[in-house]
């Protein structure tokens, strides 16, 4: 039989010491399981803040970027309304003249006036290289300081110079020959060629022997206008005097008055189609006479016609210029 109150105290007091160990094993268990979770739960905090950190910097960089680039391009833009405004206020110009005459010096000065001071205007020709009249374009370059721009200036070509008529006074031709004008005429104008718009007021009658005066005339393309009078000699030769006569006017006409010997010599062609004779003008120049009368010199200047000289002489007949040419030579 357990004696009462002390057996029992006995195991009371183990019961509750052991229940105490026990208490203090799981409070310490606890303890720390909840170290461990507490360290993993601030890792992940202090990643997840830097995380966030690392973008806001990155938003940040990104925004100053944006920031630079913009105002790079808003100073850009700036610069360009400013340079804008400067030009349209320095490079602004009055046109004094359009008016070129052909053939004047050429002088921008003339024509350009830039209406801000201090404002010069460059133009790199002297003359207007016009090769008819009416309208051109002359390129043209403003400075002022450091700024610079190239303008177009239309300006109107004119030509106020009349057309002068160069060539004899007096002209010989054989009866019954057509006279064409730009044979004996050249025309100093701008207008190049005018020599086939040469015009006769009156009929240029070469059909009996004898002098008679004739006015001729030509209009440029800008209207001037000029005349001469020119006393036509209608002279009776026929066969071998008529085509010396042709020969030794073409000689005239194109190399100066003919000084050398006296004879021409006719050499009369029938086997050459559409020739009619050769003639030999001062021993060394030889013509090709066609059968239309027109006269053309046989072979290139300066060549050697030797053989063809020898072979009109040996073969042709002689013509004294002195005695039947007068005038023609």
């Amino acid at each position: 039989m357990a004696v009462p109150g002390k057996n029992n105290s006995g195991k009371t007091d183990k019961n509750t010491a052991d229940k105490k160990v026990s208490t203090q094993s799981a409070n310490t268990a606890k303890s720390g399981n909840k170290g461990t979770a507490g360290t993993k739960s601030s890792s992940k905090s202090n990643a997840a803040k830097k995380a966030r950190q690392e973008a806001i910097r990155r938003r940040n960089k990104k925004r100053a970027r944006i920031t630079i680039v913009m105002a790079v391009v808003v100073g850009i833009a700036f610069a360009g309304i400013i340079t804008m405004i400067m030009r349209a206020r320095y490079f602004r110009v009055a046109k004094t003249n359009a008016e070129y005459v052909m053939g004047t010096r050429f002088d921008i000065t003339n024509y350009i006036t830039p209406e801000s001071e201090g404002t010069k205007v460059y133009c790199n020709i002297d003359y207007i290289d016009a090769d008819h009249v009416g309208s051109y374009d002359v390129e043209y370059t403003l400075k002022r300081g450091k700024l610079s721009t190239k303008k177009t200036l239309t300006v109107e070509v004119v030509d106020k110079d009349s057309p002068m008529f160069v060539g004899p006074d007096d002209i010989y031709v054989v009866t019954g020959e057509e006279i064409k004008w730009s044979d004996y005429y050249t025309i100093k104008d701008s207008q190049p060629d005018l020599e086939e718009k040469i015009t006769c007021g009156n009929k240029a009658d070469t059909s009996e022997a004898g002098t008679r005066t004739v006015s001729l005339s030509v209009v440029d393309w800008s209207g001037n206008n000029n005349s001469k009078e020119v006393k036509i000699h209608v002279i009776d030769l026929q066969g071998d005097d008529a085509i010396a006569a042709k020969a030794v006017r073409n000689y005239k006409l194109k190399e100066g008055s003919s000084t050398g010997a006296a004879n021409i010599y006719v050499m009369d062609v029938t086997e050459e189609a559409g020739i009619a004779a050769y003639v030999l003008v001062n021993s060394d120049v030889i013509y090709t006479v066609a059968d239309d009368g027109t006269c053309s010199r046989y072979g290139d200047e300066g060549s050697d016609v030797t053989d063809k000289a020898d072979e009109i002489m040996a073969n042709g007949s002689a013509v004294n210029k002195y005695d039947r040419l007068y005038g023609f030579y």
